[in-house]
């Protein structure tokens, strides 16, 4: 936790509001989306923007629900659809590829993908 306060106070953010706290949450939701979006996975920067926004909820900054909120329109601004409907997608596919292999493989690749 002493890192995350580390960082908070040397970018200032330890007296921010929560919705200077949502927007910068936001913004690099966007960079790492549009950076995922792009095929650039930068899986160091996700896990320490997770880190960021559970302390935010831990130092009672942002609740979970606003945070689900944020993580979910920044999705949805970058891939144009939610990340439920991404997980439903997905679930319907794998449920195909089950039961019926010749049919999901018939899908093309581009639209299994999405």
């Amino acid at each position: 936790m002493a890192g995350v306060v580390g960082h908070l106070a040397r970018t200032g953010m330890l007296s921010m509001d929560k919705t200077a706290y949502l927007a910068h949450c936001r913004e690099e939701l966007l960079q790492v989306y549009r950076l995922s979006r792009q095929g650039k996975e930068d899986t160091p920067r996700w896990y320490r923007l997770e880190g960021f926004i559970h302390a935010g909820q831990t130092l009672g900054i942002i609740s979970k629900q606003e945070a689900r909120e944020t993580i979910d329109a920044a999705h949805n601004d970058v891939f144009g659809y939610s990340r439920q409907a991404r997980d439903n997608k997905q679930q319907q596919l794998d449920s195909l590829k089950a039961s019926d292999p010749d049919k999901y493989y018939s899908l093309p690749a581009i639209e299994r993908l999405r």
